[in-house]
């Protein structure tokens, strides 16, 4: 039997059988936490969350120590990092890990209009508008890109753009789910 180990994400194929070494499931056990519980729950959940940070960013200096910058990026999870930090209502980490992953990688539209979604929560709709033209640069079919510039082109009261905006949108939306059909 031969065993392989490495970067789940790295470049490359292999095929053939494989074998599942464990199969164990994870359950979190539900429980009651009283009352008086509750803030020092919270807490714990607070320094978990700052653990993983710092875990993740030791893996990003090892990987690109090691491996080069490129290779640090994967374990950077830099757009996963501040997807969590969003919905934990940081937005000020958030912001910051947008930024980190722009400059790890600057060609990735997705990120870039999740960004200028946050930016356009924190009220810098020209900073959302310039992210989400930069994702239109790199993708010019990228419905949810010319989604969020209706939105903020509607917020600016420019309405006739942002009709044009959220029909192109529609439009490349639907192209791509009846192209992804194909594939």
């Amino acid at each position: 039997m031969e065993t392989r180990r490495g970067i789940a994400v790295s470049p490359g194929v292999a095929m053939g059988p494989a074998l599942v070494l464990g199969s164990d499931g994870f359950r979190v056990p539900k429980r009651l936490v009283h009352v008086d519980a509750v803030d020092s729950e919270v807490q714990r959940f607070r320094t978990a969350l700052h653990e993983s940070v710092q875990e993740i960013h030791l893996h990003e200096q090892l990987a690109s120590a090691r491996l080069g910058p490129h290779y640090g990026a994967i374990f950077a999870a830099h757009r996963e990092l501040a997807i969590l930090y969003v919905r934990s209502g940081r937005r000020q980490a958030a912001k910051a890990e947008y930024e980190r992953t722009v400059s790890l990688d600057p060609r990735d539209p997705m990120t870039r209009v999740e960004y200028a979604r946050l930016l356009a929560d924190l009220g810098d709709v020209s900073g959302a508008m310039h992210q989400v033209q930069q994702a239109l640069h790199l993708d010019r079919n990228l419905g949810e890109a010319y989604g969020l510039r209706g939105i903020l082109q509607a917020a600016q009261g420019r309405n006739d753009e942002a009709l044009e905006s959220f029909e192109r949108g529609w439009r490349d939306r639907k192209s791509t789910r009846l192209n992804s059909s194909h594939t």
